[in-house]
């Protein structure tokens, strides 16, 4: 007698099921694409105990014939295809007619649809593959589906559902995703009676961005667009402020199908380095656009999983233009300020104060800012003028065994000779700075209000970003009395392959000894950084990730080591800075890249709209 058997149809249909039919999810996913491609405008479902009770789906599509419901859910029946030549230019989601027969075979279903010319509509009722009802009734254009008791007649798969509150999220979030997709589109979605979200018909992919994760999302929003020869991205996506704490909102699309790609999300994360604070992500939706040619959709059938031909240079279009958004988006807030030229009546009032003029800073001025540093014998070769170099050196002149002396050719009066007090702290992009509020925050007026930044976090950013810019190039300094730096044995043996990446750095670092290393030569902008606590932050890390600096892995050493650089290096919050110092941070904070965080995640501003002060103030504009 043989052993093997051939199962009966509805038996392998049942065991098939699962690969379309995963969870509630799945069967939302299946419904509302049908939806979709049946040109509906509007889609309500309702959903109970997290889709394992019911799921209810209505919409006012195109609806089918009576003869088409009846064989929708038939497996292998789809009007998207005739043959699979057809698959690499198909604008449909589905196309495989597996959905509904996999549906069918494993719940109760119920469909109920009409086209716009028929004199009624038909209903059919489904239960584990077979039709145990079919008759004629009224009903509008459109088709109504109704799902109960998911896998009731497959115990082994129905044991292994989630919880209520998980399948739930899922659907949230799967709806979430086709909402996002879809702003032409209404979406009403409720939970056991309960209107969870509801969107509008809207052209505005921002509004209905909003629609969805949040109305108070509006003001943080940054908008993608970018093209490569691989791919076009277009998107949107929050700043720094507006995070979570899983990636559960990074929402990507491609060719308009959401798609759950992990290295397409990372490629978004990583726009965003050293902006974001660790394990915080952004809210984001990509819409990821290819040509037909150059992805697969056909990968699974649930279509959740894409592969690309050119997948590196999907991941660094996305990359690159979330990166040059946010930059363009920094600079856009930060350059958006002139003096002010309102006329209300908040400007026609009695006022003492003085009207001011922009004011450039002389070239010559920027390298005769008054600093303190360390005596000029113990460095040998050229110092820099850079101001915030300058700033540096003075946030450091009073440590141990350092005297604070002038530089030489200083001229502290040239700014109170070719100034009015009312310019003085008017620079070339039209703010003033205002102070130093506790000797950390820069104060400054702008034209759209106010602005402070908290200055150790600033100046760190921008050390961080010239550290990198100079990083095959770094130029140092010699000390003439070089430094020695003690360390146990681990971090002494963690150090000793990687003296090259110190050298690119500018960090001339050798032995001495058997855990001793001797400092040689330094980057200036680190002549008076604590070297012993910097050497030792490097050496730790090294030994608790035991990092391998290869050619294609050494990205992470290096930014940790430029972030630690920038760290020790920064003018720190209780330290005094003069006008000029302020005015120079703040003009490098307008060409550093991503200054808007330091390279921890920390914010370097904030900022309070002049529409915000007023309404404080309840004044009636």
């Amino acid at each position: 007698m043989a052993k093997i058997q051939i199962l009966n149809p509805w038996e392998a249909q049942k065991i098939a099921a699962g690969e379309v039919v995963e969870r509630p999810a799945s069967v939302v996913k299946e419904l509302i694409e049908n939806a979709i491609d049946a040109g509906a405008a509007h889609i309500n479902l309702e959903i109970t105990n997290g889709g394992k009770s019911k799921i209810a789906i209505h919409d006012d599509g195109h609806g089918m014939s009576e003869e088409d419901a009846l064989l929708c859910v038939q497996n292998h029946a789809t009007s998207k295809i005739t043959s699979v030549a057809e698959l690499p230019q198909i604008q449909t989601f589905g196309f495989r007619g597996e959905a509904l027969a996999s549906i069918a075979a494993a719940s109760k279903l119920t469909i109920i649809t009409k086209e716009e010319a028929a004199p009624h509509a038909t209903r059919l009722v489904f239960e584990a593959g077979n039709c145990i009802e079919h008759e004629a009734v009224a009903h509008q254009t459109g088709t109504s589906i109704v799902v109960e008791e998911i896998f009731f007649n497959i115990p082994a798969r129905r044991k292994f559902l989630k919880k209520d509150e998980t399948e739930w999220r899922a659907i949230h979030q799967l709806v979430s995703a086709l909402a996002l997709a879809h702003p032409h589109i209404s979406f009403n979605l409720s939970h056991n009676e309960r209107q969870v979200f509801h969107t509008q018909i809207s052209s505005n992919q921002e509004q209905r961005f909003c629609q969805v994760l949040g109305m108070e999302l509006h003001q943080h929003l940054v908008h993608l667009e970018h093209e490569s020869k691989y791919a076009h991205l277009r998107g949107i996506t929050t700043r720094a402020p507006k995070t979570r704490y899983d990636k559960n909102q990074i929402f990507v699309f491609v060719n308009r199908r959401w798609v759950k790609n992990y290295k397409l999300a990372q490629a978004l994360i990583k726009g965003y380095d050293n902006i974001l604070l660790p394990q915080q992500y952004p809210l984001a939706a990509l819409f990821v656009t290819v040509p037909e040619e150059c992805v697969d959709i056909n990968v699974h059938p649930r279509k959740e999983e894409v592969q690309f031909l050119h997948p590196l240079g999907v991941e660094r279009c996305i990359e690159e233009g979330t990166r040059n958004a946010l930059e363009a988006e920094i600079k856009a807030v930060l350059q958006a300020t002139a003096p002010f030229a309102r006329t209300d009546d908040l400007h026609q009032a009695p006022t003492k104060i003085k009207p001011y003029a922009p004011y450039q800073v002389p070239l010559n001025l920027i390298d005769t800012i008054t600093a303190h540093t360390v005596p000029q014998s113990f460095y040998t070769g050229e110092q820099s003028h850079d101001p915030v170099e300058t700033i540096m050196a003075r946030a450091y002149a009073s440590q141990p065994g350092t005297t604070p002396l002038p530089v030489a050719n200083a001229q502290p009066d040239l700014l109170q000779e070719s100034t009015s007090p009312e310019q003085r702290s008017t620079i070339s992009y039209g703010y003033t700075i205002l102070g130093q509020l506790h000797l950390t925050y820069i104060v400054v007026q702008t034209h759209e209000g106010l602005l402070m930044i908290d200055q150790h976090a600033a100046h760190e950013r921008i050390l961080f970003e010239q550290f990198r810019e100079r990083m095959h190039n770094a130029e140092s300094i010699e000390l003439v009395f070089p430094q020695l730096v003690r360390l146990t044995a681990a971090e002494y043996a963690a150090l000793l392959p990687h003296l090259e990446d110190f050298k690119k750095r500018g960090i001339d670092l050798e032995p001495f000894g058997e855990t001793t290393m001797r400092i040689s030569a330094l980057p200036a902008t680190m002549k008076n950084a604590n070297l012993q606590a910097f050497i030792e932050e490097i050496a730790q890390k090294l030994v608790a990730e035991s990092i391998e600096i290869l050619e294609n892995q050494s990205s992470k050493l290096y930014e940790h080591m430029h972030a630690t650089m920038a760290c020790k290096a920064a003018v720190k919050a209780g330290d005094q800075l003069s006008t000029i110092e302020m005015s120079a941070l703040v003009e490098h904070v307008l060409k550093t890249q991503h200054s808007t965080t330091c390279p921890h995640g920390r914010p370097t501003t904030w900022r309070l709209t002049l529409q915000e002060i007023e309404r404080i103030f309840q004044r009636n504009l």
